[in-house]
């Protein structure tokens, strides 16, 4: 019985550290270790349209579509991190000229940002517009 005690003190002691990857655990949470802190920000798209007579741009809604608003923000991700503005806004400049009954010749102007905020003690947001035509 003491032989099965001590080997399963032994086990529950030792097994941990042979599933342990590594030993930075033991340098983040040591006595001397700093608190841990998290890099967060706050990232967003916007996609502007406008006839090219009119003066004010629109966001471009997925209400207005009907699209579901996760999926268009997911879409939106993708395209821009894959660098395919082009080919995402022409998909929806068909959409939006069906729905203002804009005729096919007509062309809208677009404008695609990508608005940064950083959680850090600047609070600062930064806005860039990254396609345009």
């Amino acid at each position: 019985m003491t032989k099965f005690l001590f080997l399963f003190v032994c086990m529950g002691v030792i097994l941990p550290f042979i599933f342990l990857k590594d030993v930075y655990p033991f340098h983040r949470f040591g006595m001397f270790a700093e608190p841990v802190k998290h890099q967060s920000q706050y990232e967003k798209f916007y996609i502007f349209y406008k006839l090219k007579s009119q003066n004010k741009f629109t966001e471009l809604n997925p209400q207005s579509i009907p699209l579901n608003a996760n999926a268009f923000e997911m879409q939106l991700r993708k395209h821009h991190y894959q660098k395919k503005h082009a080919i995402f806004i022409t998909i929806f400049e068909d959409i939006i000229k069906n729905k203002i009954n804009l005729k096919e010749d007509e062309k809208l102007e677009w404008k695609w940002y990508h608005v940064i905020q950083k959680q850090d003690s600047k609070n600062e947001i930064d806005s860039l517009c990254v396609f345009s035509n």
